[in-house]
């Protein structure tokens, strides 16, 4: 089923050939704040150690649009490969799709990414996980054990969590990708583009793993 798309530029408005530009993320979180609906959940997944986590619109998008940030320091846009490890943490793993379609970045699946979330090499502190896998003052980063590697840099896996608590990184606006830009490369080989996505909360859904 298809939902009303929020476009940046309709097609054909700057030329008879321009697809229009929009973007996946926009529609499933920073619309919907737009509305009123920042309190609502939007994502139901686990954590690393298989608990439900439930995350409102609001609080998706603060972690995803931070995590655009590292990645946007990584070059991370339209054409960069980016692949998630099975191992990564539910959602971890969410917040990661999400972060790469931000950016208009390439998610592919069972391929290596120029890019790659992976699990960190060691675990974190006992006292990290006791602040961060409980409902404290602060916003946890859902990203305690996993690790992002830049294999056009260096190949050393860089712990994430430390990382998106570091203030000097600014979150990533949604960027305005053409609608015919292919975001997603599954691993049967059928692919999606933005506008796929942008259109259908059911291929979302699926490719969040929310089934």
């Amino acid at each position: 089923m298809s939902t009303e798309i929020h476009w940046f530029r309709r097609p054909g408005a700057i030329g008879p050939d321009h697809p229009g530009t929009l973007n996946p993320v926009y529609e499933l979180l920073d619309h919907p704040i737009v509305l009123g609906r920042a309190d609502d959940p939007v994502i139901t997944s686990a954590d690393r150690a298989g608990r439900p986590v439930e995350l409102t619109h609001e609080v998706a998008l603060d972690r995803v649009a931070k995590l655009a940030g590292v990645l946007r320091l990584l070059e991370v846009g339209p054409g960069v490969r980016v692949r998630v490890a099975a191992e990564v943490p539910p959602v971890g793993a969410v917040l990661s799709r999400l972060a790469v379609l931000r950016l208009g970045g390439l998610l592919v699946e069972d391929e290596v990414g120029r890019i790659e979330f992976v699990p960190a090499a060691a675990e974190a502190p006992r006292d990290v996980h006791q602040a961060f896998d409980k409902p404290v003052r602060r916003l946890p980063s859902w990203f305690v054990g996993v690790a992002v590697v830049d294999h056009d840099g260096e190949d050393t896996p860089v712990d994430l969590d430390p990382v998106m608590r570091d203030a000097r990184i600014e979150p990533a606006a949604a960027a305005a990708l053409p609608a015919d830009l292919v975001v997603l490369q599954r691993a049967d080989g059928t692919e999606a583009t933005a506008r796929e996505l942008a259109g259908s909360p059911a291929i979302v859904a699926t490719m969040l793993g929310d089934d």
